[in-house]
């Protein structure tokens, strides 16, 4: 077991580090566009500690929807999009693209966004 002072220690550290750095990391998602409850969930998990920013999205695969999704949340028109394939290809030409990604599909559709999943 891990005692009680190492475990205060490295959360001191890691509060130091978070708040330390200026640099919040880009998080793109895919899903979790209106009416998505667990989409609210990862983006208020995502900033507890000030370590991400929400920069783009494919909130839903309907693109108006999307587009009204990333409004909502105060995203650029130009950075919400209504593919994970789009956005993967236009974040990755963009010098401040994202640099993760949360995938918050219902799990009937997460299969379709990760082909790579067992």
């Amino acid at each position: 077991m891990t005692p009680p002072t190492a475990v205060s220690s490295a959360f001191r550290e890691l509060q130091t580090v978070s708040i330390g750095d200026p640099h919040r990391i880009r998080l793109g998602m895919i899903g979790g566009g209106q009416g998505a409850f667990i989409g609210g969930v990862h983006r208020i998990a995502a900033r507890l500690d000030n370590r991400y920013e929400l920069v783009a999205g494919a909130l839903s695969s309907n693109a108006e929807k999307a587009l009204a999704s990333g409004r909502d949340l105060g995203l650029a028109d130009d950075r919400c999009y209504a593919s994970f394939e789009v956005m993967a290809a236009r974040e990755s030409a963009r010098e401040d693209g994202i640099e993760v990604v949360a995938i918050v599909t219902p799990k009937p559709y997460a299969f379709r966004s990760g082909p790579h999943l067992p």
